[in-house]
């Protein structure tokens, strides 16, 4: 029996499109070729049948079409495909996995919004394959001992996906988006992150300055109880002719000019 392969192609320089591949070879028997192929559609993400794979979470094909369809790879007039459930709770290696295939933030976040949370059942699946009959589980068992556990997993999880879809368990939605409307929702979302970064951004530059004006209009406040020995001080620096003295008088004479203008103009 041929055994899983994964292959993964990386280069730092290159087309986009030629620099990020990951390919996996998954035994044939357990590789639904009729779901994947509702999500490998695009240049980026194809799939092929061969010999000796196992659709157990959508979600992960679902990352793939996106990064078809931020290539340009589908027309934007095409529906996407069922949403699987989920995309807001993504596992650590699925994220990994829009991370290698460069799948903006901002799409995976408008896709997401579009679907149903996972159900998390952990007996979910022993006791729907309790409630199986006798011959079926005995017909499974004895699958089982001639080497074909693969098959019998993905059968079992195919038939209970079914059993999800039927029972409503929030699987997948059944709302899609086409294309072009999903590329615009995250361009959206984009556009709004950038500009809360951008009212956060004054919102904190106008705190810093508010700061700086405080602490400047008590420098000066100080510096009026002692104007005129500040102004005999700086004489002293000029006279010293030490070079950081000159540093020191500059900085002193840009005080008193403040002082003065702000003595001209009490309400400025």
């Amino acid at each position: 029996m041929v055994g899983w392969v994964a292959t993964m192609y990386f280069a730092t320089v290159g087309t986009r499109r030629g620099t990020h591949r990951l390919g996996l070879r998954i035994p044939s028997d357990a590789w639904d070729l009729k779901t994947a192929g509702q999500y490998l559609i695009g240049d980026r993400a194809s799939s092929k049948v061969g010999k000796g794979c196992v659709v157990v979470d959508l979600r992960a094909l679902y990352i793939a079409w996106l990064a078809c369809i931020q290539d340009g790879d589908i027309n934007d007039n095409a529906p996407e495909p069922p949403v699987p459930a989920g995309l807001r709770q993504l596992t650590s290696a699925q994220l990994r996995l829009a991370e290698f295939l460069r799948v903006d933030g901002y799409l995976l976040e408008a896709a997401a919004n579009n679907s149903e949370d996972e159900v998390h059942t952990p007996d979910g699946l022993a006791n729907w394959i309790a409630s199986l009959p006798v011959k079926e589980k005995d017909r499974l068992l004895v699958t089982l001992t001639q080497g074909q556990e693969i098959q019998v997993a993905a059968a079992l999880v195919r038939c209970y996906r079914r059993h999800l879809v039927r029972t409503r368990a929030g699987l997948e939605t059944t709302f899609r988006h086409r294309v072009g409307e999903l590329l615009e929702a995250a361009a959206t979302r984009c556009e709004q992150h950038e500009n809360e970064l951008a009212r956060g951004a004054e919102k904190e530059r106008k705190r810093r300055e508010a700061l700086e004006a405080k602490a400047r209009t008590k420098h000066l406040d100080a510096l009026a109880k002692r104007e005129n020995a500040a102004w005999k001080g700086g004489e002293q620096l000029v006279s010293s002719k030490w070079p950081k003295a000159y540093d020191d008088v500059v900085v002193l004479l840009r005080d008193l000019r403040d002082l003065a203008e702000r003595a001209k103009n009490p309400e400025a």
